[in-house]
């Protein structure tokens, strides 16, 4: 790998960058997920409520139609089941005061686009064989008494009293068919918010991270020049936090190393100096005084 691509691979800027994208990606997914379970717990705190309203008002339907049931199961005409076979997407159950049910009557599979039918076992749940359950509408969707959950709503007589229990059993086609249209708006947002999370992180990230590496770049390309091309180049220091202590460090550094370099050059010229003055003197005093020893010799053998 050449140089510029290991000194992209090895930039400041992508560590960073990546660092940060990421740690911001981990806190959408959190957000995301804690979200998504919160609205969940609300979605169905919602379905109950709701089924319990259509409950209620379905049992108060039977008993105006039925006069309370006065008549027993017979009460309940062909045009009635009909009505109730298009009221929720699980069977319906009617359970009197002695334990007798009178059901299943299955839902219409052309009103709720049902593929196929319920296989299952009815069990009565055990809280409906108390008397509490006549006080007033239930609606459990868990599945500690029944699989699947269960709702149950009184049906009382002319006079006031309970005569018998209307009972959805069980409700995990009801509970998805009333939470279809909010879980599909609460994925739709979900998605919608995930994306431009992840467009702000990015977008966030790379800002954040060009706005802290910059000066880092600055201060490195600085000190890159003060090495041969221009040593008295310094950092442009800004503001007073970290980034402007490490700026006046460089300086003063920097300053050091240029006086210690002109301290070296004016000592070299010092020595370039003595060197050429010392040079020419030792040699004018070493080579006159043979010569002159030899002409006086020559000299005296003459005479």
């Amino acid at each position: 790998m050449t140089g510029p691509d290991v000194k992209r691979r090895r930039s400041l800027f992508w560590k960073v960058a990546l660092a940060l994208v990421g740690l911001q990606l981990v806190i959408v997914v959190i957000s995301a997920g804690l979200t998504v379970n919160y609205a969940r717990d609300a979605q169905e705190t919602l379905a109950s409520t709701s089924l319990g309203a259509r409950l209620d008002a379905t049992a108060e339907e039977i008993e105006r139609r039925t006069a309370g049931l006065d008549g027993g199961w017979a009460s309940l005409d062909e045009s009635l089941l009909l009505d109730l076979q298009y009221r929720f997407p699980d069977p319906v159950f009617l359970l009197d005061l002695n334990g007798e049910v009178f059901g299943p009557i299955w839902p219409a599979e052309d009103a709720f686009n049902l593929e196929s039918v319920l296989d299952f076992t009815w069990t009565v749940p055990a809280f409906l064989e108390l008397e509490e359950a006549f006080d007033g509408m239930i609606v459990d969707l868990t599945d500690q008494e029944v699989p699947g959950g269960f709702a149950s709503a009184p049906l009382y007589d002319r006079g006031g009293f309970p005569v018998a229990l209307l009972v959805i059993q069980p409700m995990r086609r009801s509970v998805e068919w009333e939470l279809a249209e909010s879980r599909s708006a609460l994925w739709q947002a979900s998605r919608t918010v995930a994306l431009i999370s992840v467009v702000l992180a990015l977008l966030f990230g790379a800002f954040l991270t060009w706005w802290l590496v910059r000066p880092v770049r600055s201060m490195a390309s600085v000190v890159s020049d003060m090495d041969g091309e221009d040593p008295d180049l310094r950092v442009v220091v800004r503001g007073a936090d970290e980034m402007a202590v490490l700026g006046h460090a460089i300086n003063q550094m920097a300053d050091r190393v240029s006086a210690s370099i002109r301290s070296l050059r004016e000592t070299d010229r010092l020595r370039r100096e003595l060197v050429a003055n010392v040079g020419p003197s030792h040699a004018a005093g070493r080579y006159p005084t043979p010569a002159r020893r030899r002409g006086s010799v020559f000299r005296g053998r003459s005479t």
